[in-house]
């Protein structure tokens, strides 16, 4: 730009122009490189800062002569252009991470899991969420759509206005009444009811942590704080609904004692066995828990229980051998189970 010719007006109007500018710039350089390498608008911000500082210092370095009112005028606005420019800075750097955030997946990150990643389907089974009476693709699916939808309107409102604080609109409001359509059915049992509900509500809160770690906003916008009342009004949530409830100290919750070492070994065994009604999958439970100690007894005596515990399948036959029946995704779902309800052999 050429300080020197023409009136910078630092309106609305030249703002959007900046911000629309550098998405041009954008817009070129993705289309030329098909993996992100840099950010676009911060290298805008970048030329625009320099070139500034050395017009402003070559202006400072030459004396005005009297009466002659134009280079003060053009030093003023260019300090206010830079400063503009200086003010927006982070604020591009976050548009180019959100632009290049859409379509990517949600994962919670851990170091200790296999695969470093837990997607929202194996976080609710491992939460004992039955794909039978719930609709999980079709829930992750809409929380996706939620995730890119809030980011696309972000988008839209930082080009048209130069912030980050946009309002509910219509399509969020209609995607948020489908997840409570898919996280609300009334065949789903009762007992997978609240879990669920507070399941959606937690990867939410992973969505805007996502988002927030990508983004790196100066301030985290509004609209993630009001779709999270949304979500604990809607699903009529407690204020720390991650918080499972725990069985009282003072009274020892009910178990059968004589089966598995103890109340927690029994409530990750219940959470396997409600999601998934393979055969070979209880038989891998099974075999796991009891080489581990986690069940007592012998196959027998745990087919006579099972059987009459009140679950989907009925064990008629003896369980395969740990060999038999493993695999690894039914590995990597009990250890998953397993490190959402505390359970390990340290334990014992």
């Amino acid at each position: 730009m050429n300080y020197n010719q023409g009136n910078i007006s630092l309106t609305h109007e030249i703002e959007r122009k900046i911000i629309s500018t550098s998405i041009k710039i954008f817009k070129l350089e993705d289309s030329e490189n098909s993996t992100y390498t840099s950010s676009p608008m911060k290298s805008f911000a970048d030329i625009e800062l320099m070139d500034l500082r050395f017009f402003l210092q070559e202006q400072a370095a030459e004396s005005y002569e009297k009466g002659d009112f134009t280079k003060e005028i053009t030093e003023s606005l260019a300090r206010k252009y830079h400063d503009c420019i200086a003010e927006q800075y982070q604020n591009f750097k976050s548009f180019d991470a959100l632009v290049h955030s859409l379509n990517r997946s949600v994962n919670f990150e851990d170091e200790n899991y296999d695969d470093n990643e837990i997607y929202f389907v194996d976080y609710m089974l491992a939460k004992g969420i039955n794909k039978q009476f719930v609709e999980l693709d079709k829930l992750d699916h809409a929380l996706g759509q939620l995730r890119n939808i809030i980011i696309q309107t972000m988008i839209s409102d930082f080009i048209e206005n130069g912030s980050f604080d946009i309002e509910i609109n219509e399509e969020i409001k209609q995607v948020i009444k489908k997840i409570l359509y898919l996280s609300d059915s009334p065949i789903t049992p009762l007992d997978q009811q609240t879990e669920l509900k507070k399941g959606v509500y937690v990867w939410y809160l992973q969505i805007v942590r996502d988002i927030d770690l990508q983004a790196n906003f100066n301030n985290m916008p509004k609209i993630f704080d009001v779709i999270e009342q949304e979500f604990k009004t809607l699903f009529n949530l407690e204020s720390n609904p991650a918080t499972s409830e725990q069985p009282g100290e003072n009274k020892p919750p009910d178990f059968p004692k004589d089966i598995f070492l103890n109340y927690q070994s029994y409530a990750v065994f219940c959470t396997l066995a409600k999601a998934i009604y393979m055969r070979q999958s209880i038989c891998y439970f099974y075999r796991r828990m009891y080489e581990e100690g986690f069940i007592l007894v012998m196959d027998k005596d745990f087919r006579k229980w099972f059987n009459t515990a009140g679950f989907p399948i009925t064990l008629m036959s003896p369980t395969e051998t740990l060999a038999k029946c493993y695999s690894n995704e039914r590995q990597k779902y009990v250890d998953l189970v397993y490190k959402l309800k505390g359970l390990s052999t340290d334990n014992q």
